[in-house]
C-alpha cells in the first residue's frame, strides 16, 4: 500500500520493520490505544522541532520546515486532533492505515489456508 502511495520501497520496508512491528505489538497487549498510522510523501509544513538522521546517520536537531525534506514522512495518530493538525501541515496526500483492520486481515487470510493453527 506504501509504495503504491508514492513511498519508495526501502522506505516502506525500513518503516514496516523499524516502527509498524512494534506498535502492532503494543496495539494488540493494550499498550497503545489508537490503531491509526498515516504516512505521506515528503515532509511538513510545521515549525516543530524534529530529530532525524542525517545523510551521514548522526542525529541532527531542527525546526522540522528547517530540515532537508525526507523522501516520506510517518504520523501515529492519537486522537482526532491529531489527525486534523496532520492534514493541516502535509503538503499532499495523507494515507491513513488502521492497524486493527490490518491485523485482523492477516488472522484472517491465516485461517484460511490453515484453519486448524489459526
Amino acid at each position: 500500500m506504501m509504495t503504491s502511495h508514492g513511498i519508495a520501497v526501502g522506505n516502506a520496508i525500513a518503516f514496516a520493520q523499524n516502527n509498524l512491528r512494534s506498535e502492532i505489538e503494543d496495539l494488540l497487549t493494550g499498550e497503545r490505544g489508537s490503531s491509526l498510522v498515516g504516512f505521506f510523501v515528503g515532509g511538513t509544513k510545521s515549525d516543530d522541532l524534529v530529530a532525524y538522521a542525517d545523510e551521514s546517520g548522526n542525529a541532527q536537531l531542527s525546526k522540522q520546515n528547517a530540515r532537508p525534506e525526507p523522501p516520506a514522512s510517518f504520523v501515529f495518530l492519537e486522537d482526532a486532533a491529531t489527525l486534523m493538525d496532520t492534514v493541516a501541515k502535509t503538503k499532499g496526500i495523507l494515507t491513513i492505515i488502521d492497524l486493527k483492520a490490518l491485523a485482523q486481515h492477516v488472522v484472517d487470510v491465516l485461517e484460511k489456508r490453515d484453519p486448524g493453527n489459526a
